[in-house]
């Protein structure tokens, strides 16, 4: 159990940090052509969706034939190239490449049940609440002619102690099923509880940190 929480973990500070650097680098490649880079990055999405829901029950068979461990190791490798590929790209195509492999690799073994079906609708509309009101105070702050470090102290002052609030209480009490008798509610409460956790995370790290990367004094 802990091996597949410690892999979820990696697999979702790996998409947290992917999705929003992802349309930037599109546009790049483009050369600011944005029409052009949202059609782009929306092929590229349904690439990696496509590639999941063609392989997950092929890779969940093979996982029940040779064991949850080695098809979870073997995701994560696939996983880490498509960063290594996304991360020194050279060109646009190769973006397609990482996504595809991803997309193949990108479920970690996990078995696809029910259960864990339910997880991804639950968990990221619980996560996407905080991130909505840290975007939107940071959004008033930045718009109003105030620098990138203001919109983002503006924004965690206003609200940061509630993102961390809720998410303390969401991971605690999700956490509860953790003791239950039956597997898949263990999985249920472990994962929408290391989501909750990893959604705290995103916000007071890594997010500021990409705003300050993309919105920088100098891009206003």
């Amino acid at each position: 159990m802990i091996f597949i929480f410690v892999t979820l973990f990696i697999d979702i500070l790996g998409i947290g940090i992917i999705i929003p650097i992802l349309p930037e680098l599109i546009k790049e490649f483009l050369g600011g052509d944005v029409p052009t880079a949202g059609r782009y990055y929306g092929v590229i999405i349904a690439i990696y969706a496509t590639m999941q829901f063609l392989c997950a029950p092929m890779v969940g068979a093979l996982s029940d034939r040779f064991g949850r461990r080695p098809i979870i190791l073997a995701s994560l490798f696939g996983l880490g190239t498509d960063y290594l590929i996304q991360g020194w790209a050279p060109t646009i195509g190769w973006l397609f490449v990482g996504r595809f492999i991803a997309g193949i690799m990108g479920h970690g073994g996990v078995p696809i049940d029910m259960v864990n079906l339910m997880i991804a609708s639950i968990a990221i509309g619980v996560a996407v609440d905080d991130t909505i009101h840290f975007l939107y105070h940071y959004k008033v702050v930045f718009l109003g002619g105030g620098k990138v470090d203001e919109a983002i102290a503006a924004a965690m002052k206003h609200c940061g102690r509630a993102i961390v609030s809720t998410s303390a209480v969401l991971a605690l009490g999700f956490s509860v099923y953790l003791a239950a008798s039956m597997s898949n509610l263990q999985r249920f409460g472990g994962l929408i509880a290391l989501t909750a956790v990893m959604a705290l995370l995103i916000d007071l790290i890594f997010a500021p940190a990409l705003l300050r990367l993309v919105y920088g004094d100098d891009k206003q």
